[in-house]
């Protein structure tokens, strides 16, 4: 679980960044070197070995913006599934996302969180059977934790929630089952709308963000 929940969390999400400059750096590369073998190294006019070296940057500059392009949407539609003390998995399915979030319990994995490939991200922390469930929007930037109407509280204002972050206090609307987190979660996932239930109270001011 990120500090979020209890301090300020940083706004940069890098675990599935990083593979753009090193494409630019290949497609940089492999422009010039064609540029340099698409030119004639037989006799001939100076203006058609020009033409050539011309003709192979363009298609390679060509190549490289659409292969850059290809990789900068797949990256915006990947989706990042990470969990305490266990290695993340890159669009993991319906089933995995709710197979990891009904497990939460203290003493295994207690958080984990969802991340698209904008940045924005839904976290759970918990222990079987409750938990608590933030999102972050990058633009506009809000950090939110979710509640939802509670007639007949189970806990009081102030009671803590036992997590593998630590315990952490929540208002007495903010508990979730497990299985209302791995809905909310799927939704994430799927692009979907949260739950009509699900309300979201910002964070905000605690944490800092402007």
């Amino acid at each position: 679980m990120r500090t979020s929940c209890s301090t300020p969390a940083t706004t940069t999400r890098t675990s599935i960044r990083g593979t753009s400059p090193t494409l630019l750096s290949r497609g940089w590369a492999a422009f010039q070197d064609h540029g340099c073998l698409g030119g004639s190294r037989s006799a001939g006019g100076r203006s058609e070995r020009l033409q050539g070296v011309v003709g192979g940057h363009e298609r390679w500059q060509s190549l490289a913006m659409s292969l850059l392009s290809k990789l900068f949407r797949r990256a915006l539609s990947a989706v990042l599934l990470e969990a305490e003390g266990l290695s993340p998995i890159q669009n993991p399915s319906e089933e995995q996302v709710r197979d990891l979030i009904l497990s939460l319990k203290v003493g295994r994995t207690s958080f984990a969180s969802l991340t698209d490939g904008a940045g924005n991200y839904v976290q759970v922390a918990g222990n079987l059977p409750w938990c608590l469930i933030e999102h972050r929007r990058l633009s506009p930037l809000r950090h939110e934790r979710a509640f939802q109407e509670t007639p007949k509280p189970k806990y009081l204002d102030g009671a803590k929630l036992r997590t593998g972050a630590g315990d952490i206090s929540l208002q007495h609307d903010e508990w979730f089952l497990l299985k209302d987190a791995a809905e909310i979660c799927v939704a994430f996932l799927r692009k979907d709308p949260f739950p009509p239930h699900v309300n979201w109270r910002s964070m905000n001011e605690t944490l800092g963000l402007s």
